[in-house]
């Protein structure tokens, strides 16, 4: 008959965990969750994509603010401005402020084969403004 062998970790006792123990961690998952929420509702926290699209967005803001006015210089130095500008002045819907000027290609950029709309829709305004003025 062959002999059992003794297991390496008989002599061990069982590990007693504290009763504190899993209440804690219950405790620390509710708070985690809790804090997780709190941090992306109320606080600011933002996931990596929001973030990107953030930064996108604040920096096509920025060229279109800095474009703006090479927009309106190019109206200027058309020959046809003036009659344009006084058109463009009657024009009260954005949508058609934003076709006329991509139209006479004041927001399309040198090396550029589109016209910005964002850029034409910044430049419409501000040439209504001296339309205006």
């Amino acid at each position: 008959m062959e002999k059992k062998r003794a297991s390496p970790f008989s002599s061990y006792k069982e590990m007693i965990m504290p009763q504190w123990f899993k209440p804690g961690i219950v405790g620390a998952f509710i708070g985690a969750i809790a804090l997780a929420i709190v941090g992306f509702t109320q606080l600011g926290w933002v996931t990596t994509n929001t973030a990107e699209f953030m930064a996108l967005k604040s920096t096509d803001a920025a060229v279109v603010k800095a474009l703006v006015p090479v927009c309106v210089a190019r109206a200027q130095m058309d020959p046809e401005t003036g009659p344009l500008l006084q058109e463009l002045g009657g024009v009260t819907s954005n949508r058609t402020r934003r076709s006329f000027v991509e139209k006479a290609g004041w927001a399309k950029m040198p090396g550029e084969e589109t016209s910005n709309s964002n850029l034409a829709d910044a430049c419409a305004e501000a040439l209504g403004e001296l339309a205006a003025a």
